[in-house]
């Protein structure tokens, strides 16, 4: 680009969250149990008819299915009311100077704050936010007088999309990793790197105090279901319609 040419969008930063979703992930524990349930019938069934023995394949079955539910990112509109605590930066690039090395293969340490003791993490909610922010042409061809010139109107000339659970909806949605075991400590490790299967996809390490996990994040989408009203909600919900019972309301 030119020194006054502008790149869009200018600035990016990936950001990540703790997440409690015990409904989604007991859903998700269901779906496993129905699974290898009809696995047990069909193999019983197959050897009591052709005295075939599909036992040794059992637990394969198993891990695929637990890969499926617990290795693979979720993507979808996670709910506000989803987050347990409040986003960390991972990453933060300038798209004009950013290289392959900063975007791939790098490990970051954070401290995730739960927002509430009772609400364990058992899960991790990922999403980004960008800047487009313009420049106008500088008057003066000094090189310093220059930057400083593009530096000062780019900070008052920013536009940002954030795509976070608390903004506005958008067609990207966010990203949901689910724990098959909460956190016990709120430090955790993660990397991230290319897929070498596809350089579309991603691999997402998450090391902790209850071991090392790594999610595959495939361009392939996988919707994250709305989460079913807290006990709390469908309490205050019961509450109302007895009120309105009581009042002669339809």
């Amino acid at each position: 680009l030119k020194p006054t040419g502008v790149l869009y969008p200018s600035e990016a930063r990936l950001l990540i969250a703790p997440m409690h979703v015990p409904g989604f992930i007991q859903t998700r524990r269901n779906d496993i149990d129905a699974d290898m349930a009809s696995w047990d019938d069909l193999a019983h069934s197959l050897e009591d008819r052709y005295s075939l023995k599909l036992g040794s394949l059992r637990d394969a079955y198993l891990n695929e299915q637990v890969h499926y539910a617990f290795r693979q990112a979720w993507q979808g509109r996670v709910p506000e009311s989803a987050l347990a605590g409040e986003p960390v930066v991972l990453l933060e690039i300038d798209m004009l100077s950013v290289t392959i090395d900063q975007l791939f293969g790098w490990t970051r340490t954070v401290h995730l704050t739960s927002t509430s003791p009772q609400r364990h993490v058992d899960g991790l909610c990922g999403w980004f936010d960008v800047r487009f922010c313009g420049r106008r042409a500088p008057d003066s061809t000094d090189s310093v007088v220059m930057a400083e010139s593009m530096s000062a109107t780019r900070l008052g000339q920013c536009v940002e999309l954030s795509t976070a659970p608390y903004d506005a909806s958008t067609h990207w949605g966010q990203t949901a990793l689910l724990l098959e075991q909460p956190l016990e400590k709120p430090t955790i490790s993660v990397t991230l790197t290319q897929s070498h299967r596809s350089h579309h996809d991603l691999n997402f390490t998450v090391s902790s105090a209850t071991g090392t996990t790594s999610f595959s994040i495939s361009a392939e989408f996988r919707g994250f279901e709305e989460l079913e009203p807290t006990e709390e909600l469908e309490g205050d919900s019961a509450s109302h319609e007895s009120n309105a019972e009581g009042e002669g309301m339809p």
